[in-house]
This record gives structure tokens, sequence and C-alpha cells, in this order.
């Protein structure tokens, strides 16, 4: 089956030594128990999140430097991530000295946020309690969607726009010059991500709803609604009812004749739509977790 993205990556999943899942709970890990509670005895919580992407990011393009053999990967992102959160802290230290604690680790997040308001009484925050609540919301639902689209996603296309919006805002030429790649290809990782989280987040709800087996009505309910991004997975999907064969056996040019695109949009796009019908299918017969 021809890939989901047109450029290839050199480098697979088993060249790399991590799994995208692997690495992102070690990353989690990471965060939990060391980024975020200094970060946060610095009088720097905010940051928390940028430098975890920063630490995703280091591993990424020093991948072919992690070898299993020689230690555990969570080792390996622990100290990545020491390194990542000494270098946000010397250049915040440089930028805004007077805001940074002393360190220490035994004061509460009380002491931490009543010494910050003293020192930061003129920087004005718009409600943090609902931003936070909001924040922690999302995470609650966003998290095991994209724990999901890294377990099929291909590992270069997760990583790259994974990145693209927890480490630089969705902004395509910043992740550009920091990947070292071109922008179109941030853009096509970027879509790729977004329409593997949109299925598998609308798959999650539909398998709520499933009474019985699974049927193609089902999976075509997972694609984008009409009038929204990938909205054309629809009608590369009505195309697919109408052949008579597998799906894995649709052809290009019977995508061309139900829909009428010029056949290099044919050629994109069916595999798109293959592999997205597959994903929610997986979603939608999986078992169950006890404490789903």
């Amino acid at each position: 089956m021809r890939r989901v993205m047109q450029e290839q990556p050199e480098n697979t999943t088993q060249q790399v030594g991590f799994t995208n899942e692997a690495l992102l709970a070690a990353v989690s890990i990471a965060t939990d128990r060391i980024i975020r509670p200094r970060m946060r005895s610095y009088g720097l919580g905010q940051w928390a999140d940028d430098v975890a992407g920063e630490v995703m990011l280091s591993a990424w393009k020093s991948r072919e430097k992690f070898d299993p053999q020689r230690g555990r990967l969570q080792s390996w992102i622990n100290q990545i991530a020491k390194n990542r959160l000494a270098d946000r802290v010397d250049i915040e230290s440089r930028k805004h000295g007077h805001l940074i604690l002393d360190g220490d680790y035994s004061m509460s997040s009380d002491e931490i946020l009543e010494r910050l308001a003293a020192t930061a009484a003129d920087q004005v925050v718009d409600d943090f309690a609902v931003a936070v609540a909001e924040q922690l919301a999302t995470t609650s639902w966003l998290q095991p969607v994209v724990a999901a689209a890294a377990s099929v996603m291909d590992t270069a296309s997760f990583i790259v726009g994974f990145l693209t919006y927890v480490r630089f805002d969705s902004h395509a030429a910043d992740a550009a010059e920091k990947f070292g790649v071109s922008s179109q290809r941030i853009r096509d990782c970027k879509r790729s991500f977004e329409l593997h989280c949109q299925v598998i987040h609308r798959a999650q709800q539909k398998k709520a709803e499933l009474v019985g087996q699974v049927h193609l009505s089902d999976l075509l309910d997972c694609l984008p609604e009409e009038g929204s991004a990938g909205a054309w997975t629809r009608q590369v999907s009505a195309a697919i009812q109408t052949w008579p064969g597998r799906l894995s056996e649709v052809t290009v040019d019977h995508v061309v004749a139900e829909t009428g695109w010029k056949a290099n949009t044919a050629r994109q796009y069916l595999p798109i739509t293959r592999t997205l019908l597959q994903v929610a299918l997986g979603v939608l017969v999986a078992k169950t977790t006890e404490g789903e």
C-alpha cells in the first residue's frame, strides 16, 4: 500500500530504536518527575510544556545516537530533559533574571505564586484559573487521541506533526527551520497528524454509541464532516462504496470515474482515505480496557 505521505522518511521505527509510544511515555514521565517540578521551583512553570516539546525535538534529532543496548530510553530522555531545562532556565535568567526564583525545592506552590505575584505585579493574567481548567479538560481527551495516533502513524510524520503543534504553535516556517526540512514537508506532516487525530477522536466517540457489529456506515461517520478540513475523504469513501471488490483493491481509475477528479488528486487521496478508514476500524473494534 502506498504510504500516506509522499515524501518518505529515511528512518523507520526499527532503525530509530524506539517507538512513538515509548518516546511519548518517556517524555511524559520526564515532564512529571523532572521538568515540571524544577521549572515550578524556579517560578517558570509556564515553560514546562515548551521544555517538554524541546526534549522530544532533541530526542528525535539525535535519535541515531540512542543505543538500546547501552541503556534505557527513560534514562536517555531524562538526561536530555535536564539539558533542555538548564537551557531554558539560562535563557529566561538572561532575559528576566529578576523573575527567576532561587530554586528552593522546599517551597510550596502557594509560596511560589505569592513570590511571583510580588515580583511581577504588573503582569495581567486573564482568569488564570479558567485557563488552567480548560487546559486540563483538553488534556483529558486529547492525550489518548495523541497516544492512538502515535501507535498508527509513520514515526517521522507523527513526530514532525506533533511537535509542529506543541512546540511551534502550528507555525510551519519555524518548525521547518528547526527540523531542517521544507515548509511543505511540515505542512504535509501537520495535515496527516490532524487527520489521524480527528478520525481517532470521532471513532472513540462513535465506539461509545455502537451496538453490535461495525458497519461501513460507522466507519464513514468517523471521517471529517462535510465543510471541514479533510471532508474530501467522504468523497473518496463514496467512491469506495461502489467498488465491487475489496477495499485494498480499489483503483485510482475507479475513484477518478466516481469523483471526476484528476488522476494525480485521486492517487494522493485514495491511500490516505483507505488508511484512515482502517484506523477508524482499529479504534472501533479494539477491546476496551478496564477503567476506560
